[in-house]
């Protein structure tokens, strides 16, 4: 019995100790995509409007979620299904395309 808790608990702590690191990565990558949803503005004029927006960060952490546990759910419907969920709006394909190969390249580091 108590040899079994000790392996409980190691794995436990190898378990941490990944969830940490894939956290750290996980913060790292999210942040830039923040910043490419920022910088591309899908609202656009509206966004002034909208009083807890945070930057995108809410919806790059939706997308990047979304994106990592939903099987088979390709990163532009994942952007395009946050984006347009988050602010019931229409995006524009041209403008979403360049946006999912941006945050393509900052997945695929």
């Amino acid at each position: 019995m108590k040899n079994s808790k000790k392996q409980v608990s190691g794995f436990a702590a190898q378990i941490r100790r990944y969830i940490l690191k894939g956290t750290n990565m996980l913060d790292k990558k999210t942040e830039e995509v923040r910043k490419i949803i920022d910088i591309w503005n899908p609202l656009e004029d509206k966004s002034s409007a909208i009083e807890d927006l945070s930057g995108y960060q809410y919806e790059a952490m939706d997308i990047m979620s979304s994106y990592k546990i939903i099987p088979g759910l390709s990163l532009k419907a994942a952007v395009k299904n946050v984006i347009e969920g988050a602010f019931k709006i229409s995006l524009n394909e041209a403008e979403l395309d360049t946006a999912v190969e941006k945050i393509s390249r900052i997945l695929d580091k």
